[in-house]
């Protein structure tokens, strides 16, 4: 038996701040936005990837792309939303163990506020 809640307008409220601040806390990379911004702006005319560091490991990390860049290794006819953010799996399967699927459209929304001249259109698990 399927059980339903009603969410209200309030509580929707809350729950987008709790992954937001989630996001805020752990997905922030550890170089200043604007910096990444000019980056990816810079070379957003040619197949490029980008990785967005959580900490100086060089293990912790998601990726930007451009549609240049999916067209050049996956082909024209990708069938992608881009740009996108590709997700590890550990965080695409901490995400959805905290929140379910609700996370993605609150992650493209929380991604695309931190710069102005670059947005995303997708967030999928990184292969």
């Amino acid at each position: 038996m399927n059980m339903r809640y009603t969410i209200s307008e309030n509580q929707k409220e809350k729950i987008e701040k709790v992954i937001t601040t989630y996001f805020d806390q752990n997905l922030t990379p550890d170089i200043d936005w604007w910096g990444i911004e000019e980056d990816i702006v810079k070379d957003k005319d040619i197949a490029y990837d980008y990785d967005l560091h959580l900490d100086d490991s060089g293990y912790n990390f998601y990726v930007y792309v451009n549609c240049a860049y999916l067209e050049k290794y996956i082909g024209e006819d990708h069938g992608f939303e881009c740009p996108q953010v590709l997700l590890p799996h550990d965080i695409w399967d901490s995400l959805e163990g905290l929140f379910g699927p609700i996370w993605k459209p609150i992650f493209i929304q929380w991604f695309n506020s931190k710069m102005k001249n670059v947005e995303i259109k997708d967030v999928d698990l990184m292969e």
